[in-house]
């Protein structure tokens, strides 16, 4: 699932340019990652046996640390392109291809970016993604 999640992000222009990790950020400047987080969930059960589910994942970037306020700016308009362009392909009905035991219904922005760590040289950004999809089997989650 989540592979399938990064093939779909790598179609954004701002993320297309560097690639995207899963499960790790790397040090560099100008990294991304995909990371999977828990709390995964059930929304709701059918009776036919179907489960509609939520996964959350937390989209990463690493940038340079500056006082500097050109580059603050790019950071925050990369971080404005990424979340428009998730919304844009939502209301397009835009979604991430899974395999044919799952169906996706929403992938959105449930936490928009922010600092969720400070160095001397970087800093870390972190926004939380909510993937909802409908499953025929049993549980995932």
């Amino acid at each position: 699932m989540i592979e399938q999640i990064v093939n779909f992000l790598l179609e954004c222009p701002v993320l297309e340019k560097n690639g995207i990790n899963v499960n790790y950020l790397d040090g560099k400047v100008g990294s991304y990652s995909l990371e999977s987080r828990s709390g995964d969930s059930v929304v709701k059960r059918y009776a036919d046996g179907g489960v509609l589910c939520e996964k959350r994942f937390a989209l990463a970037l690493r940038r340079e640390n500056s006082a500097a306020y050109g580059r603050n700016i790019n950071v925050a308009r990369d971080c404005e392109q990424i979340e428009a362009w998730l919304r844009e392909q939502s209301e397009k009905g835009l979604l991430p291809q899974m395999d044919m035991d799952v169906i996706p219904c929403l992938l959105e922005v449930a936490k928009g970016f922010a600092i969720t760590h400070t160095a001397s040289v970087d800093v870390r950004l972190e926004a939380e993604l909510r993937f909802v999809f409908y499953t025929d089997k049993k549980v995932l989650v």
